[in-house]
């Protein structure tokens, strides 16, 4: 028992690194070329003032084939509202799809409160869904495929980063980098 103690690795949730991806790509830090004069009047001290950048645009891409079940749209709704309260992106797109885009909805600040529901069932196809992104929505700063990667998708995308949320331990994505999930985390 002991040994097999030793040995279990240590399983870390879908939306911990995800958090910590998002996060670093909004800007929170102190800037001298702006001093806080708040605290120079208050306290009688020289310091810098804390600035933050929103984040830029967001877009999510849901799989609405079936590979994604009522209860995992729901963890992912709660857990990307939350992150997206942090981070406090410009706006956040979400594209739905099937073999065909289903839905697309647009989202601002400072609520975030992202529901997910299914709207629609069939087929996968990744293709229509960047042509998607090319055509309206090359300005993002990131793209998160949430899917379980089958289905036909373009060699290469020359767009935003690509981030692919899914269960699917054996297949690899033709490009951007993937995040194991376990979406009942």
């Amino acid at each position: 028992k002991k040994m097999l103690r030793e040995a279990q690795v240590e399983h870390e949730p879908w939306h911990q690194p995800l958090r910590r991806y998002m996060t670093s790509l909004s800007s929170r830090e102190y800037n001298w070329a702006r001093l806080d004069s708040r605290r120079a009047v208050l306290y009688g001290v020289v310091a810098p003032q804390m600035r933050s950048e929103k984040m830029g645009k967001v877009v999510w891409v849901i799989d609405e084939s079936g590979s994604l079940s009522n209860r995992n749209l729901e963890a992912i709704g709660a857990h990307g509202s939350a992150m997206c309260k942090e981070c406090a992106p410009r706006e956040v797109v979400i594209i739905r799809h099937t073999d065909r885009i289903t839905d697309v909805e647009t989202i601002e600040g400072p609520d975030y409160d992202i529901v997910l529901e299914r709207k629609s069932i069939g087929g996968t196809d990744f293709r229509p869904v960047f042509e998607l992104i090319t055509a309206e929505h090359g300005d993002a700063q990131v793209v998160l495929m949430f899917t379980d990667m089958e289905g036909p998708m373009p060699e290469d995308f020359a767009g935003p980063d690509v981030l692919w949320i899914t269960a699917n331990r054996r297949d690899e994505a033709p490009f951007g980098e993937k995040i194991i999930a376990d979406f009942n985390d």
